[in-house]
């Protein structure tokens, strides 16, 4: 719960990955250095075994799983509250709603805060909770139009996570088993 992200820049490691294969996920394309050993198909994602072991699973954020979306479809005034409370800025993207999550610690509900801090940062936190087993570091970073949020580190987890959003709002999950970080820059960024 302490967490927050920090930021990084993704590597270019396209020229050093020569044996690249073109691999797609619904609307979502990239290149992986690894020889495909099976592809399956689920109803929210892809997985993508491949021979050495390594696996990436692919998929997309439908409309029930965005937090911003089921916090902003309720009437009007509640709408006028969530702006009141986290401000304007922070509502204008399902990315900013969650990096206002991610970047809320238990520090800032403190015993002796005033009320007001309290009833906008308990949200926040209980929020944080749905991400809290993603990962034990989290990092955030641009790629192109893109911008996003890995959970975990590879040096010390099998499983790490990248969540990215898009312009347009759309967010994509790559959950990745066994890569390295270079693997996994060379993926994002493909």
């Amino acid at each position: 719960m302490y967490l927050i992200p920090i930021a990084r820049e993704v590597q270019n490691y396209a020229e050093k990955l020569t044996d690249q294969r073109d691999l797609s996920a619904g609307n979502i394309k990239f290149r992986a250095p690894w020889v495909l050993r099976e592809k399956t198909e689920f109803k929210y994602g892809t997985l993508f075994a491949f021979v050495n072991k390594k696996g990436i699973e692919v998929s997309q954020k439908n409309d029930d799983e965005r937090l911003l979306l089921s916090l902003l479809k309720d009437d009007p005034s509640e709408i006028l509250k969530l702006e009141l409370l986290y401000g304007k800025e922070n509502l204008e993207s399902e990315y900013a709603f969650v990096n206002i999550i991610l970047h809320t610690t238990p520090d800032q509900a403190g015993l002796f805060k005033p009320l007001p801090e309290l009833v906008r940062v308990h949200p926040l936190l209980l929020y944080k909770l749905l991400h809290s087993h993603l990962g034990d570091e989290i990092y955030k970073f641009r790629i192109n139009d893109m911008r996003c949020f890995q959970f975990g580190n590879p040096q010390n987890a099998k499983n790490v996570r990248v969540h990215l959003f898009s312009v347009d709002d759309q967010v994509y999950r790559l959950h990745f088993v066994g890569a390295t970080q270079a693997e996994i820059d060379y993926r994002v960024d493909a």
